[in-house]
């Protein structure tokens, strides 16, 4: 399970960075239909982010119950 949970929060982590990067690619080039890509990646970016975050306090709430 650890390992699992590992790969599951580096997967997310190589999505976020994804997200970013394409965004600021799409940003970098003129064009509205650009710009929206970029808002889109953007916001993809940040709910990628919360779910990590969310993942993570999952786990430090598991790990501690089992102490």
């Amino acid at each position: 399970m650890k390992s699992f949970t590992i790969v599951i929060v580096l997967a997310l982590m190589l999505a976020v960075l994804g997200a970013l990067g394409f965004g600021l690619w799409q940003m970098a080039h003129d064009g509205e239909d650009r710009r929206k890509k970029s808002n889109k990646m953007m916001q993809l970016r940040v709910y990628l982010q919360g779910a990590i975050l969310a993942l993570l306090a999952l786990i430090a709430v598991f790990t501690a119950m089992g102490d």
